[in-house]
């Protein structure tokens, strides 16, 4: 209870003695010490244990000023002492919860103790003894379970760490840092906002796809049967056949560096050339990356190799949408590209490395 709600109480109590030591003036009868005496075990127990005393506490009082008002004479007096003693009580204890039971536990604390004991005797009795070894059973099946439980738990974890490493290993086998997407430096504002979206989307402001190469993807991969461009593509090495058409606008093209882990994202798939091209195999088992031709994709160029410009092209494919905090950096050939990324990076309030890399795009 707070101070105020402390005064409030004090003065309606005041009110109350004051009107009981009127009414005692005029009206005189000794059983209102019986009724006192009951309703203030009625207040304690209704008021107090059922805790509803905060709404009740105006109607015990004007009960009280009633029944002063009926019943007659000088024992009012002793309903002022009572009331007297709970006030002084209330502010030892600063609650009527805390004196109540304090007096309930000095009167009962006695009993309950001895009635504790016996109850808790109980079990070792004959007649107890089925409770008793029921409840023996039932910790022993809860404790099997618990250990079921946190046995599944640190397999499953296990078995997970050894899924994830087993994966990064593979990637590492292979030399397979980063993934990569390529785009024009006018889209870079809506990626940063809404991440990196498959084809089918309304947020490409300028393009640097083939329209001819575009219609050859129209079509329902193998393994999930989704549409190819229903995935957010990348590349194993940026420096393809993709890029070398695009050159002469080089300088507006950025390479987007991603986290590799998207390669065992749950849809994802891969593949061992170039997706719109006729014969190209997908796969979605990391131990499949062997059937690609990685001398080719590690190499600056893919005329030594026979299908190499179809090779070179490998992709990745992640379905729907890639979030930005996959994105690990930004690759660009020139200052005034860097400059413009940095300036939209400051403004978006993102920590994103942009990097000039002239060797991962062509001369000239």
């Amino acid at each position: 209870m707070y101070w105020s709600e402390l005064e409030t109480l004090q003065q309606k109590i005041i009110i109350a003695i004051f009107i009981s030591l009127a009414m005692s003036i005029f009206f005189k009868e000794f059983l209102i010490v019986l009724t006192v005496l009951i309703i203030l075990l009625i207040i304690s127990y209704l008021l107090f244990y059922k805790g509803i005393w905060k709404q009740k506490i105006d109607t015990a009082i004007i009960i009280l000023v009633i029944l002063s008002i009926i019943f007659k004479e000088f024992l009012i007096v002793l309903l002022v002492v009572l009331l007297v003693v709970l006030l002084i009580f209330y502010t030892l204890f600063y609650s009527f919860e805390n004196m109540f039971k304090s007096i309930y536990n000095f009167f009962f604390e006695e009993f309950e103790e001895k009635d504790t004991k016996t109850y808790y005797d109980k079990p070792k009795r004959k007649t107890n003894k089925y409770y008793s070894d029921k409840k023996f059973d039932y910790d022993l099946e809860l404790e099997n379970r618990l250990n079921r439980l946190n046995y599944d738990i640190f397999t499953k974890t296990d078995e997970t760490e050894l899924f994830t490493t087993t994966y990064e290993q593979n990637l590492e086998n292979y030399g397979i840092d980063y993934i990569y997407h390529m785009t024009h430096i006018n889209n870079i504002h809506n990626i940063l906002g809404y991440g990196l979206l498959s084809h089918n989307n309304n947020k490409v402001n300028s393009t640097i796809d083939n329209p001819e190469v575009n219609g050859k993807r129209n079509f329902l991969e193998p393994i999930y049967n989704k549409n190819v461009h229903n995935y957010v593509p990348f590349y194993f090495n940026p420096k393809n056949a993709m890029l070398y058409v695009n050159k002469n606008i080089q300088d507006n093209i950025i390479i987007l560096v991603f986290d590799a882990t998207l390669i065992y994202q749950n849809g994802s798939l891969f593949t061992d050339g170039n997706a719109s091209v006729r014969g190209t195999k997908f796969f979605n088992n990391l131990n499949d990356l062997n059937k690609l031709d990685w001398k080719c994709l590690k190499s600056q160029y893919w005329n030594d190799f026979v299908d190499g410009k179809r090779k070179m092209m490998a992709e990745v494919l992640v379905p729907n949408k890639v979030k930005i905090d996959k994105l690990q950096k930004i690759y660009c050939n020139n200052y005034y590209t860097k400059n413009r990324i940095e300036l939209i990076l400051e403004i978006e309030l993102m920590d994103i490395e942009v990097e000039i890399n002239e060797n991962i795009f062509f001369k000239g």
